[in-house]
């Protein structure tokens, strides 16, 4: 049965979006990322950045279509270099991350100011969004994107909202300018 909560979305995003369409590493990541969607909307919603949107499309679209819909379906509700239908991907990474990384771990003031830092302001400024989300499932333990990119971050962010100690370690590396030795620095690898 499709219920707008948590247990229904990762269910179908982990039984519908596997291998190279993968959008969570682990169940418990799927679940901790999805406690931090800050928007439940319906069942109906078919965009927007809720998690109605993303049970949609998580469901019986990505079954059908899973290199179209698994992306909508993610923590990104888009690719991270265009809109998509569950959000954009900045917006929808700065509401995960200013609902996951708080207090002490808080890597941005507020939604202004991280969409600030993801957007940029002018030409060559933002986060790199060339560098797709991409969680490679078919490799044990799965590949995870790396270097300076949206894609990084938002990875970051999930792993973030599993825990305290997991927040400790993942938060700063979401950060605007992730400290050196970062695995948010450097050339971005999907």
């Amino acid at each position: 049965m499709v219920t707008l909560d948590c247990p229904t979305y990762c269910r179908e995003i982990e039984t519908n979006c596997t291998g190279l369409n993968a959008q969570y590493p682990t169940m418990a990541q799927c679940t901790a990322t999805c406690a931090k969607f800050t928007t439940p909307g319906t069942l109906t919603d078919t965009s927007g950045n809720t998690l109605g949107c993303r049970i949609y499309h998580a469901g019986e679209p990505a079954r059908l279509t899973p290199i179209i819909h698994c992306i909508h379906a993610g923590p990104a509700g888009a690719q991270t270099n265009a809109a998509g239908q569950c959000g954009d991907a900045c917006t929808d990474f700065c509401a995960l991350n200013l609902a996951t990384c708080t207090g002490p771990l808080a890597q941005y003031a507020d939604m202004a100011t991280c969409l600030t830092a993801c957007n940029g302001t002018g030409a060559g400024t933002g986060f790199n969004k060339t560098s797709p989300y991409v969680i490679d499932g078919t490799k044990t333990p799965a590949v995870t994107p790396a270097g300076d990119s949206l894609a990084c971050r938002l990875y970051h962010t999930t792993n973030a909202a599993l825990d305290v100690a997991a927040a400790t370690t993942h938060c700063p590396h979401t950060a605007a300018v992730p400290a050196a030795g970062s695995p948010c620095t450097g050339a971005a690898t999907p």
